[in-house]
């Protein structure tokens, strides 16, 4: 049976009918990447979960070796003892029952416990993490965020009775008033806070803190004054601009 064909029929198909599906769907390379595929636009279709199923069959079934990977994986099986345990059918109900399940208060971040904000104004707000999005504008990942800690304020929201500690403007590591020597591999030099430096470097907020903290050792060839730069890695090269100096 000629089941490189039976594939490429059954692609063309699936690509007429891609703007109709409604609802889950799974995106898939036409041509493995293991087979030398990209993700350029002309190599990607979106397919429900049991055309997705049966294609990498037919995959499997043109090419064999690590193309039955990927179906030993959707039936519950392995490479080594490849044992289908679903049909095609069975794989469907069960992606959409899981991806079902991740969504609204089912989603992997969202906790049952309730949880008490205010914002600047003094208004209080309370409720379950998976209404946040809804009633305070939030993304699901801000939600997360301001609930684990990780960041105190979130557009203005903050959790009850924790210190808000506000990232931008005057309260901003950037407008520390210390001066700090900053130098460059070519040579240059500067001395001033890290909101001058980064308005003499051009480089962005985010990259200057890092290099103060320490984090990055260098960055597009700026350092703290000092510093050793690395001699392995990406930044070995601004190492290498100043021994050739």
């Amino acid at each position: 049976m000629n089941y490189q064909k039976i594939y490429q029929d059954f692609i063309a198909s699936r690509r007429e009918r891609e703007a109709a599906i409604v609802g889950y769907s799974e995106k898939h390379h036409i041509v493995p990447k293991v087979l030398g595929g990209g993700n350029e636009k002309a190599n990607l279709i979106r397919l429900t979960p049991e055309d997705h199923f049966f294609a990498h069959l037919l995959l499997a079934k043109t090419h064999g070796g690590v193309l039955w990977s990927p179906i030993a994986i959707m039936s519950g099986g392995n490479f080594e003892n490849y044992k289908p345990t679903q049909s095609r059918l069975l794989h469907g109900w069960a992606t959409r029952k899981l991806s079902e399940s991740k969504k609204g208060e089912g989603a992997y971040q969202f906790d049952k416990s309730t949880h008490k904000l205010i914002d600047e104004k003094g208004n209080i707000w309370e409720g379950l993490q998976s209404e946040m999005p809804a009633a305070l504008g939030l993304s699901k990942s801000l939600c997360n965020m301001v609930i684990k800690g990780s960041v105190s304020v979130a557009k203005g929201w903050s959790l009850f009775g924790a210190e808000r500690k506000t990232q931008f403007g005057s309260g901003h590591q950037m407008f520390k008033p210390a001066v700090i020597d900053f130098c460059h591999a070519d040579g240059r030099c500067f001395s001033g806070t890290q909101f001058d430096f980064s308005t003499y470097s051009g480089l962005q907020r985010p990259a200057v803190c890092r290099i103060v903290s320490g984090e990055s050792k260098v960055w597009n060839g700026w350092f703290l004054k000092g510093a050793v730069l690395p001699t392995t890695g990406r930044g070995a090269k601004w190492a290498k601009m100043m021994q050739a100096q």
